[in-house]
């Protein structure tokens, strides 16, 4: 954390969501074109009575901007390890493992707090449940938790999910501070 600003990671694979949740963060259905190599989404929220600027950086896992994404890793608060809940392949968790290991080689004392969302395409796909329990032992082996999903066709839903996310992040990231 520096200063009064939180930096939060938005970090998967390609279609898990990382745009659409931080556009629900920052409240904003701004959209930006695809294959960016970091995207900004921020919001101001008060924690203990401070005022923080909660800045939500969406990382592109594209392998041409290996080295940019490299840089932003540093002096993240949090992370949020985005995954699609609706993936049978189980790609988006190979993906998570490439990432992390990634990650790891920055900050090898451990890693900051971070938790899992997963978002769905459709609240009907059975699998979802059973991804869930997958991705919900993935984030337990790697101290991840809580594993929170949002279905983007419920925009109050998503919201909610979203803003869920970050809370539990940002409640992890000031319990790690005191």
């Amino acid at each position: 954390m520096k200063g009064n600003s939180i930096k939060i990671l938005l970090v998967g694979s390609r279609y898990t969501g990382k745009g659409q949740i931080g556009r629900a963060w920052a409240h904003t259905d701004a959209d930006l074109p695809t294959l960016q190599p970091v995207i900004l989404y921020e919001r101001m929220v008060t924690i203990h009575g401070n005022a923080y600027r909660v800045l939500a950086w969406v990382i592109s896992f594209d392998p041409e901007f290996k080295d940019l994404r490299n840089a932003f890793y540093d002096k993240a608060d949090g992370i949020i390890w985005t995954y699609d809940a609706n993936d049978v392949t189980k790609r988006t968790f190979e993906d998570l493992d490439k990432f992390l290991k990634e990650i790891k080689e920055k900050y090898p004392k451990g890693l900051p707090p971070a938790v899992t969302f997963g978002t769905r395409l459709t609240d009907t796909i059975e699998q979802s449940d059973q991804l869930k329990t997958y991705f919900e032992q993935w984030a337990e082996k790697h101290d991840h938790e809580p594993v929170i999903q949002g279905l983007f066709s419920d925009k109050e839903q998503f919201q909610n999910a979203v803003d869920s996310a970050f809370n539990s992040l940002l409640d992890k990231i000031f319990q790690d501070r005191n």
